[in-house]
């Protein structure tokens, strides 16, 4: 990071408490951002917890929004995560938070309404799509006839690492074609 990057108020990241690989790209890693990152681990965040097509009960939910609140206390002038399942929770501790967050990608889903044509459906990859579905959606205003998703493997590698805690592949074994 350069020192001008440096000098930038930091973004806040509310980690959940899935240890993965984060290589730079990955919101998590100090390497994606040109300017400083803040982490806060919030407990009680297991994969089984967040990813769900239920509402998170409050004590969830209070988790979150202490530790959005140290964020804000140690300066960071935005909070994001890296979990679409979040959405769920996103009017509620936009509403509690002193500072903006974006808890999921799904937010993006409206601006990409606007460029595609009306007959056109947006594609989401998702972790879990038996689980991330309409609720997602209605609780960030999405129209769920607007969005086509697709999960990965239940035995991929993805959901080794996040729900088995499978190691991580250092990517020797996968081929681009």
């Amino acid at each position: 990071m350069t020192d001008s990057a440096a000098a930038q108020p930091p973004l806040g990241f509310l980690a959940v408490e899935v240890d993965i690989f984060r290589p730079p790209g990955d919101p998590y890693n100090d390497k994606t951002w040109p300017f400083p990152l803040i982490r806060e681990k919030v407990t009680g965040t297991s994969e089984s917890q967040i990813v769900t097509s239920t509402a998170y009960d409050d004590a969830f939910i209070e988790r979150f929004v202490a530790a959005g609140q140290r964020l804000a206390e140690r300066g960071a002038v935005g909070i994001i995560t890296s979990c679409g399942f979040l959405a769920m929770a996103q009017k509620r501790l936009a509403a509690r938070l002193p500072i903006p967050i974006a808890t999921s990608s799904l937010m993006q889903v409206p601006s990409l309404r606007a460029l595609i044509p009306a007959n056109k459906a947006i594609g989401v990859l998702t972790y879990d799509s038996t689980r991330l579905g309409e609720a997602h959606l209605l609780a960030l205003d999405i129209k769920p006839e607007d969005v086509r998703m697709w999960g990965t493997p239940d035995d991929g590698h993805l959901r080794g690492i996040c729900a088995r805690g499978e190691k991580p592949s250092q990517g020797n074994d996968v081929s681009i074609p």
